[in-house]
């Protein structure tokens, strides 16, 4: 049994540009010493399956608009920040020019575009520095002087029409996030300086639940509580390394961001979701929900009260009975846990005439590749 989905993060690489890029693949070199120096980052969509090692099972990629971000041309949901080594404002962009760049076999590249001045060269050159990027924020954007405070600045958002289930619909995307830092960079004219991967993390995780091929039918599923407002900037996450550890337990936000030091449960709700369904291609079903975090463990780390976790509940005709988010086998079997941004929860369920069986899954996504069909709206999409 693996353990399930973890962490969904997005790969974006990013690249400073030493000229300005035209809709040409030409870049253009800006004359005299003046003249702006361009900027950007490259997001490229891919349906080629990435890979990633790791010694417990395979991060899922994600799939159709769990991947989308909406880089409309001339009006992109997107924000770029920079800030130095210090976590202080240097530059804020709150509209980077998108164009096409390059469209190849299974793949295609879109450049995120910005303008710096000649004192942001000097200041840079050859030293270090941390981007961040957050996107689908309904063009709603707070700017934070200093990083350590941007997810308080942000503050919380609340959930449109309730948790998406069971699709994300393009009109309400998944807010993301994601902060690197940049070293040793040099700005050489006419050429493109790859700096590295920058990897956003979804601010939702996804609950799923299906029947074992043996199992009775399940009639309705439902989440007992639920957080219906959520901070999508995650709280003392100011560097890739606080998110990305580079091992399949550990990767992402180790505590939820679910309410203020001192009020960590506020914004939690005990109103019922139903999960509505969509059929695989066996036609079996698949109850699907997009949720906030969620606190299941007190701040001593050990589960809350029944009445204040989250949980699932499960109508069948011969009864009705509630699944912990917790390991239901193996040498963690019994411990609870949180639900957190950016992992799937994927429990299958065996109902007969035994004592139901649950298997859960926790996954974390891989460096998500976007899907052309769902990963970038262009202006067509809104025609």
């Amino acid at each position: 049994m693996k353990s399930l989905p973890k962490n969904i993060y997005l790969s974006v690489i990013a690249a400073l540009a030493a000229a300005c890029a035209s809709t040409s693949d030409a870049p253009v070199e800006p004359e005299g010493g003046d003249k702006p120096l361009a900027m950007g980052l490259y997001v490229t969509v891919s349906d080629e399956l990435p890979s990633r090692a790791t010694p417990e099972g395979d991060y899922n990629r994600g799939e159709g608009n769990e991947n989308y971000i909406d880089l409309t041309m001339g009006n992109p949901d997107v924000r770029v920040l920079v800030y130095d080594t210090d976590n202080r404002l240097v530059l804020d962009i709150d509209n980077p020019l998108v164009t096409p760049y390059e469209s190849y076999a299974g793949s295609k590249t879109y450049l995120l575009q910005f303008e710096v001045d000649n004192d942001f060269r000097e200041a840079f050159e050859g030293k270090s520095f941390k981007l961040v990027m957050m996107a689908n924020f309904r063009h709603s954007y707070n700017v934070a002087a200093n990083l350590s405070n941007l997810s308080v600045e942000t503050g919380v958002r609340a959930l449109y029409s309730g948790p998406p289930t069971p699709l994300v619909d393009t009109s309400e995307p998944i807010m993301m996030y994601g902060v690197s830092s940049f070293g040793n960079i040099t700005f050489e004219k006419n050429m493109l300086n790859i700096m590295g991967t920058l990897h956003l993390l979804r601010a939702m995780a996804k609950i799923e639940v299906f029947d074992a091929p043996s199992s009775l039918p399940v009639k309705k599923v439902t989440l007992t509580r639920h957080n219906s407002e959520f901070y999508p900037v995650p709280a003392n996450v100011t560097h890739q390394d606080d998110y990305v550890k580079g091992n399949y337990d550990d990767d992402y936000t180790l505590r939820p961001t679910t309410g203020p030091t001192d009020e960590p449960f506020r914004y939690e709700s005990a109103e019922p979701t139903v999960l509505n369904s969509i059929k695989d291609s066996n036609g079996l079903s698949h109850y699907i929900i997009y949720v906030p975090e969620y606190a299941n463990l007190g701040v001593d780390g050990n589960p809350r009260l029944e009445d204040k976790r989250a949980r699932l509940q499960l109508d069948y005709e011969t009864g009705t009975f509630f699944i912990d988010f917790k390991y239901y086998g193996g040498t963690n079997a019994g411990r609870h846990f949180n639900i957190m941004r950016n992992w799937w929860y994927r429990f299958e369920v065996n109902v007969g005439e035994s004592s139901p069986e649950v298997t859960v899954d926790v996954i974390p996504y891989a460096a998500v590749d976007l899907d052309p069909s769902f990963g970038i709206c262009t202006d067509e999409c809104h025609h």
